[in-house]
């Protein structure tokens, strides 16, 4: 009984607290350093916050909130205080808001620290990749945490591999012509290489490089690889960004074998192709029967064979192909 006056206690108490919420720790957050404990409520009043049900400390309210003049009526309902997650141990732990000494929100989150309250004298940087930019972290000791130091946009212009984010419509012709969309999504790092990670228009996972970083020295006069491994052949294409919105280079085909491993190059000919980019951003997907995706690989199939076959050897771009389907099996 006493356990449903609580319970019905607290919902009442976050009806009457309209929008309000802890923002951060969120639920499931991760925190580290020298942090705030934050969020807003509507409702004037004393709050204090517990960590492990330790003992309540106060928190800061009136803080200038303009975004909840709509659900408040006024700007002045901030709650804040600064915190040092390295008082914690490392690992999962769940912060309650009371409200005049009622509970009114939790969130369960992990703390991670390096075995000091206060690390001094340390120094370091990291340089990673995010939203497409190049960027460097350094170590702040005010903060005790990594700040973002500097950014950029990777130098590279057109030859970096962030300016192929965004959904790509690729066409060539065999005897037929071709057309491929793909979501090129996410920059990340495999076995040190930058690469970009998307989808084609089946929801088929491929795989983006640049030439130079998968075989540095590479007489192929193109920057960028891509492929798209499938059941029944492999697309690979090799290209140049010649404008903004705009790739052109060549295709080739490969085979898959029964384990959809991308095998011998079909032919020694080549294709021309060019790429247009429809959208900056990714497209949501359709779903496409898997019958269509079949029967246009089999077309192409088919086409290839029914031509003769070129002295071209392909021997770089099969490497590179190897290379990068090993990448996408990590």
């Amino acid at each position: 009984m006493k356990k449903a006056l609580i319970v019905s206690l607290f919902l009442c108490l976050r009806a009457s607290l309209a929008h309000a919420g802890l923002e951060v720790p969120t639920n499931g957050s991760n925190q580290s350093g020298i942090g705030d404990i934050s969020g807003w409520f509507c409702n004037n009043g004393t709050y204090t916050y517990t960590i492990d049900n330790g003992p309540a400390s106060p928190l800061v309210y009136g803080t200038n909130r303009n975004d909840t003049i709509g659900p408040c009526g006024d700007a002045n309902n901030g709650i804040i205080q600064q915190f040092n997650w390295n008082l914690i141990p490392s690992g999962q732990h769940t912060i309650r808001i009371f409200f005049n000494g009622q509970l009114i929100d939790q969130a369960t989150f992990t703390s991670t620290n390096i075995g000091a309250e206060f690390l001094t004298g340390a120094a370091g940087s990291v340089s990673t990749i995010l939203a497409g930019r190049d960027v460097t972290l350094t170590w702040q000791q005010s903060q005790q945490n990594y700040v973002i130091t500097s950014v950029s946009a990777g130098g590279g212009g057109l030859n970096d591999l962030s300016s192929l984010i965004g959904t790509w419509l690729f066409s060539y012709t065999i005897i037929s012509t071709f057309t491929n969309t793909y979501d090129l999504q996410t920059l990340t790092t495999i076995d040190g290489v930058p690469t970009l990670i998307g989808e084609d228009e089946f929801g088929g996972g491929v795989i983006a490089n640049k030439v130079q970083d998968l075989s540095p020295g590479s007489s192929l006069p193109y920057t960028f690889a891509l492929l798209d491994p499938g059941s029944i052949i492999c697309r690979f294409f090799v290209f140049n960004h010649t404008s903004t919105n705009v790739v052109n280079g060549v295709y080739a085909q490969f085979d898959a074998d029964n384990f959809g491993n991308c095998t011998n190059k079909t032919s020694g000919n080549t294709y021309a192709m060019t790429g247009s980019r429809i959208s900056a951003i990714v497209q949501v997907k359709s779903q496409v029967d898997q019958n269509t995706l079949e029967q246009q690989s089999l077309s192409e199939d088919m086409q290839i064979h029914a031509l003769t076959t070129g002295e071209n050897e392909l021997d770089e771009m099969t490497e590179l192909m190897s290379r990068m389907q090993q990448r996408m099996a990590r």
